[in-house]
């Protein structure tokens, strides 16, 4: 027969087969050999329906929902942040232009005198 090995948080750590029938609470019988048990909490008779995997963290609807809310918080940050600087740098931009403008008149102007023509 197949039991489900528990640890000491009733949450099955393995599958076993066995020969006899054990006596030990943290060895439930299954109906056959189902990996799905794996990491699955055993209370009150009843499997639970969400793993506990070793090292995850299980969050709760209102953790959850303050998470999103922060998230979201954090992304009007950024779009207000980003459009701001992209702002500024389309400012520099047109300032750069207007100068490199005035710097190619200059040269025109420059090199029309050094033709022997006027400015």
């Amino acid at each position: 027969m197949f039991y489900a090995q528990l640890n000491k948080d009733n949450i099955c750590i393995g599958i076993s087969e066995l020969a006899g029938e054990p006596n030990d609470s943290s060895l439930i019988p299954l109906e056959a050999f189902d990996e799905s048990y794996i990491w699955k909490k055993y209370e009150d008779g009843q499997w639970s329906i969400e793993q506990h995997i070793p090292g995850t963290v299980v969050l709760h609807q209102d953790e959850i929902a303050l998470l999103l809310s922060s998230v979201s918080q954090q992304e009007a940050i950024i779009r207000t942040v980003t459009q701001t600087r992209l702002e500024q740098l389309e400012q520099q931009n047109l300032i750069l232009m207007d100068a490199l403008a005035a710097t190619f008149e200059e040269i025109l102007s420059f090199r029309a005198l050094m033709e022997g023509g006027t400015a």
